[in-house]
């Protein structure tokens, strides 16, 4: 009984916090009182005994019952995955760094049932709208149909929100290092994604620098905008000329592009390799 007291009051009080559930997705218990069921029928069968009551008597009555957004599988391994919105409120509660359940509470267990589908991706849409993040190239039918672009576009805007908080707290950080930190000679931005994305990009790049008769060194190199600009006028050629768009510098006028007529968030630049790999796909599609 200290046992299963220990467990619920833990869990209560958030002694660990990122537990969100104590029993397991698999498991065929989802409450205390399961567990109290089934220990009276092991333990005192033919006995008017009742594990609920006795625990009752000295104190301890459980509440918890495991809900349908503590049993579900979070795991996204296709589009359609993304189809009820549950793993959409999970982003968005990790990226709005919400509390657990603020947003997924607010859902009901799909169960399988297209409308109520549509109305968990709607709450999920609104949500993101309330919160600054760009919505409108996604609607809750095309995401529940599963359509990658729509998709795509929800999970960018998340993506893109995501690096402009890194990105701002590493500018208050930097701004409250001492002098000494701030007068040490700064590396080059470098990308943050993973290194095989970043050979992949840099692979396809050198690829299409050689046909364009333009040099690729590696990802730094791409901050002049000059490659970027020469694919844009390249493939895209009634498009609008990058120096139409705002921005003190070439890359600053490729990323003001991409965000009015590629739809890519503003901030997710900060990951040269993924910023550029999004831009030609959305670009060669």
């Amino acid at each position: 009984m200290k046992m299963l007291f220990l467990i619920e009051t833990a869990y209560a009080h958030r002694v660990i916090p990122n537990l969100t559930r104590i029993f397991t997705i698999s498991s065929h218990f989802k409450s205390m009182n399961e567990i109290f069921s089934e220990l009276t029928r092991e333990l005192l069968t033919g006995s008017l005994a009742d594990f609920k009551k006795a625990f009752a008597r000295v104190g301890f009555q459980s509440t918890y019952k495991q809900s349908f957004i503590e049993s579900y599988n979070y795991q996204a391994k296709g589009f359609e995955d993304f189809s009820d919105g549950l793993i959409l409120a999970k982003l968005i509660e990790t990226v709005g760094e919400m509390p657990h359940g603020k947003l997924l509470l607010k859902l009901r267990d799909p169960a399988g049932d297209r409308l109520r589908k549509v109305n968990n991706v709607k709450t999920v849409l609104q949500e993101m709208t309330a919160i600054g993040i760009n919505t409108e190239d996604a609607t809750a039918a095309a995401i529940v149909e599963g359509k990658k672009d729509a998709i795509l576009a929800v999970l960018w805007s998340i993506v893109g929100v995501r690096v402009a908080k890194e990105k701002r707290f590493r500018f208050l950080r930097t701004k409250d290092a001492s002098y000494e930190d701030l007068t040490t000679p700064k590396k080059k931005r470098r990308s943050g994604v993973h290194d095989d994305m970043s050979s992949e990009v840099l692979k396809t790049l050198k690829v299409i620098g050689r046909d364009l008769q333009m040099k690729v060194l590696d990802l730094d190199s791409l901050l002049d905008g000059l490659l970027l600009d020469k694919i844009w006028t390249t493939y895209v050629p009634n498009g609008t000329p990058i120096e139409l768009y705002p921005g003190d510098d070439l890359w600053a006028k490729v990323v003001s592009l991409a965000e009015s007529e590629l739809a890519i968030p503003r901030g997710l630049d900060q990951n040269v390799a993924l910023f550029v790999k999004i831009k030609m796909w959305k670009e060669f599609r």
